[in-house]
Order: structure tokens, then C-alpha cells, then sequence
């Protein structure tokens, strides 16, 4: 993510208030520029992943219901969608274990800044990561002759390297 880039956050959550809320809270976040987009409706949570692909959903578990995370993620494969659960009330623990993060009503300014920078990390990591060219053939076979612990020399003379 580049830092002049505006964070797109989707917020599934039914109720105005706390939607709202979390809406400017998140606005007033220091350090990193929120583009918040409310969501009220399952249906409009498929059209935005279809149309704005936030890089992150701050969800209510108890949304449409019920909200599956698991099924969400299959739906989005590929599209490097970080899931939040909004805490709004006592959750199971082992419910939110499938989420990357939770944020609660609760959650003061700095721990949620800490939550979205934290994520937001990730995302760079793995975007580096996927930056980064994979070894070419002929690197594998070196590496693989590195690691067996032979010599320069020998590795020169298996591969017909001078």
C-alpha cells in the first residue's frame, strides 16, 4: 500500500449509530488517510467487493445473520481482503480466531490506530513479498547443492558451471 493512498474500509454493521460512529472514528485515525464506505445490507457488501474491493472489511459477525467468514474468504480469494470483526457484543473467542483482527465498541483512538497499522503492515509485507522474482531454475539447483553442503567446486562440476 502507498502512503499516499487513501485505506478503503468497508463497514458491514446494521446499526446507524455504531456505523456511523466507527465511520468517524476512523476519519480522524492520524497518520493514514481512511476512505470509509457503510454498508448496511448483505447485498450491498457483494456489490462493493465487486465494484470498490476495500483493502480491509471491519464486519459484525451477527451481520446478514450470520456472517461466514470462511465462505467470504473464498468468495474473495485473491483480492487481499483483510477481515475484521466488529465487537459489538460478547463474542466466542473461537468465532473470531477465523478473522485477521477484531475492533470493539470499546476500543479506544490509539488501540484502533494500532489494529489498522497493523494490518496495513501486512499488506506491505505481503505485497514485498510478492514483488519479489522467485529463484530461476539453475538458482534451485545451486541452492539445493549449498544446502547438501558441497563445495564451489563441486557444485561447479555437477552443474558444468566454470
Amino acid at each position: 500500500m502507498k502512503n499516499n493512498e487513501a485505506v478503503r474500509i468497508a463497514i458491514a454493521e446494521t446499526s446507524v449509530i455504531i456505523r456511523g460512529g466507527l465511520t468517524a472514528v476512523l476519519k480522524r485515525l492520524p497518520n493514514v488517510k481512511i476512505q470509509p464506505i457503510e454498508l448496511l445490507s448483505v447485498e450491498a457488501l457483494h456489490d462493493c467487493v465487486r465494484t470498490q474491493c476495500p483493502d480491509m472489511l471491519i464486519v459484525n459477525p451477527a451481520f446478514g445473520d450470520y456472517f461466514d467468514v470462511g465462505k467470504f474468504r473464498e468468495e474473495v480469494a485473491g483480492k487481499k481482503i483483510r477481515v475484521i470483526a466488529l465487537v459489538t457484543s460478547f463474542v466466542d473467542a473461537s468465532l473470531l480466531s477465523r478473522y485477521d483482527e477484531s475492533v470493539s465498541i470499546f476500543d479506544d483512538m490509539e488501540t484502533l490506530s494500532k489494529k489498522i497499522a497493523g494490518l496495513l503492515n501486512m499488506v506491505a509485507e505481503e505485497e514485498d513479498t510478492d514483488s519479489q522474482d522467485a529463484l530461476s531454475q539453475r538458482e534451485k539447483e545451486i541452492v539445493i547443492c549449498v544446502v547438501k553442503g558441497m563445495t564451489n567446486k563441486e557444485i561447479a562440476e555437477k552443474l558444468f558451471l566454470s
